[in-house]
């Protein structure tokens, strides 16, 4: 992964986003070890909001699949408006998420999408956010 992090690391991040502007925050929440499924939650931090949708596998191509079929009912337009910037962990799941910066409009033509970003290893205080809401969905669904 260490190429992948060229120019998306925490710090380009800070340096990339401004106070007040909008972006979205990705993780994953797991519940057993032995389920197969995840939950990948979305929070748009200058909204105060979070959702979800069902991750149906482990891995990166089902997170990735996840958001594709959010772009696909967003359309490219209101994709982008709603993700410009996408900030994530490193864990697996979420090492092909690069992949999603750039698509193809309609007429074949490469479109950039979302820019993505890393936050470092073991610094839940660079997406704090998480934390408090992963309690509550945890409480509720089990």
């Amino acid at each position: 992964m260490p190429e992948v992090l060229l120019g998306r690391t925490y710090a380009d991040f800070k340096d990339f986003v401004r106070f007040g502007d909008h972006y979205a925050q990705i993780d994953s929440v797991i519940g057993k070890q032995t389920d197969k499924q995840t939950i990948a939650t979305l929070i748009f931090p200058t909204l105060s909001f979070i959702f979800g949708f069902i991750s149906p596998q482990k891995g990166w191509l089902s997170v990735n699949n996840g958001l594709v079929n959010i772009l696909k009912k967003l359309g490219i337009v209101l994709f982008k408006q709603a993700f410009p910037v996408i900030l994530s962990d490193r864990g697996t799941e979420f090492d092909q998420l690069y992949k999603l910066e750039k698509t193809l409009d309609e007429d074949g033509i490469v479109q950039p999408l979302s820019k993505v970003f890393y936050a470092d290893p073991y610094t839940s205080n660079q997406r704090a956010e998480f934390e408090s809401n992963h309690r509550f969905i945890r409480r509720f669904s089990t």
